[in-house]
């Protein structure tokens, strides 16, 4: 197999495939999503307030922003083995911190620590690895990768609620995830170990494409950029308020939770095709209709509540979701080919942490006109507007 790929590597990109997929599985099925979900049991054994709570999440997302361009540099250093070992490590040592925490402190750095090893061992490596190994065919391994990563957005926080001795005894949950990360991170680690790179001459080669500084000069990375911001900053929003949104509204607590159930497991099913949908379409197209279904999902919420415009909201968020983030990292290898795919996966991770501003926009809006209607509202324009950017950025001359 090694030889039908062209690469000097024996492990078959199948397999790197699935070890790359369990690692960002882990990580989202144990961080951002399940973090949450054990706060009230943490909270009430460590004596922390809900604003000490409310810091670790914050240092949790500033530390992953803010190392967005960590893995490129150790990956231009030391290789992408040994970058997936101490991302391993660093995972393996926030979920220990946050084991044997005995107060704020320790709860504090470990959400530090999940931040950096989340940017070390999740999708800038992961994309790059799989574009490498699949040439023509990346876009759907891509999105197949992004699947994953989806449902242990959707089985972590699960599993937590469905099993009391998680919650009771949430300290051996996270010894159990720091067990995990080590093996995820060691096979994952194991598997790339000798790099492979796709021989068939298309723009996905790892010899071509743009360097990082040509790339920055085009207007069409920056428009790629702007897309995948706006769509950080749609799914945190929403994420954010609209369980509350629908609450204000006379929901039910337990319709509001279904309604962003049913959006994720849409988000799953197209998830799941997304690459091929980029392959026999386009990356930009893909991307654009993962930004009018956002923009139509934050005017589904805007509107009067029923279940016909909560369910064109589920709807509308799961396709969004599902295709947003495959579209993006499909787009700019289409785009810009691979060559300097790290660094400009990761800048435009990093620039994509302003969208971290929005819940905090969003409050205030929301605190001034007593309704989260102009939040939605005002989403849905930005997010339109972006639509538009993209549909008038032209493709870069091929490098």
């Amino acid at each position: 197999m090694a030889r039908a790929m062209g690469t000097t590597s024996a492990i078959p990109r199948l397999i790197v495939h699935a070890a790359m997929s369990a690692l960002y599985f882990l990580l989202m099925a144990s961080t951002f999503n399940v973090i949450g979900v054990l706060l009230p049991a943490m909270l009430r054994d460590l004596h922390m307030d809900w604003s000490t709570a409310g810091l670790g999440f914050t240092l949790l997302g500033t530390a992953c922003g803010l190392a967005s361009m960590l893995p490129s540099l150790l990956v231009r250093r030391i290789g992408m083995s040994l970058t997936l070992l101490i991302g391993a490590a660093t995972l393996a040592l926030g979920y220990a911190a946050f084991e044997m925490a005995q107060s704020a402190a320790l709860y504090e750095a470990g959400a530090v620590l999940l931040g950096i090893g989340f940017c070390l061992c999740g999708p800038v490596p992961g994309v790059n690895v799989i574009a490498q190994r699949y040439g023509a065919h990346a876009p759907s391994a891509i999105g197949l990768y992004f699947m994953l990563g989806g449902l242990g957005s959707v089985i972590g926080p699960k599993l937590v609620t469905l099993s009391p001795w998680i919650v009771a005894d949430w300290r051996l949950f996270w010894s159990i995830c720091a067990g995990m990360a080590l093996l995820c991170g060691v096979f994952a680690a194991w598997t790339v170990r000798t790099p492979t790179h796709a021989t068939d001459h298309t723009p996905t080669s790892a010899q071509s494409g743009y360097t990082t500084r040509a790339a920055l000069s085009t207007w069409g990375f920056w428009a790629v950029t702007l897309a995948y911001t706006a769509t950080v900053l749609m799914n945190t929003v929403l994420h954010n308020f609209a369980v509350a949104h629908i609450l204000a509204r006379g929901g039910l607590a337990n319709d509001a939770a279904s309604v962003l159930s049913g959006a994720a497991l849409i988000m799953v099913g197209v998830s799941s095709i997304a690459g091929l949908l980029v392959e026999r379409w386009s990356a930009r197209g893909v991307t654009l209709t993962a930004l009018l279904a956002l923009a139509l999902a934050g005017l589904a919420l805007a509107s009067p509540q029923s279940w016909t415009s909560l369910a064109l909201f589920a709807l509308a968020f799961g396709i969004g979701w599902g295709l947003s983030y495959t579209g993006s990292a499909a787009l700019l290898v289409d785009w810009f080919g691979l060559r300097a795919n790290l660094e400009l996966y990761a800048i435009m991770g990093t620039l994509s942490t302003l969208a971290a501003l929005g819940p905090v926009i969003g409050g205030h809006v929301r605190d001034a006109s007593g309704s989260f209607v102009p939040v939605f509202a005002g989403l849905a324009v930005i997010v339109s507007a972006t639509v538009l950017t993209l549909l008038l950025s032209k493709a870069p001359a091929r490098a």
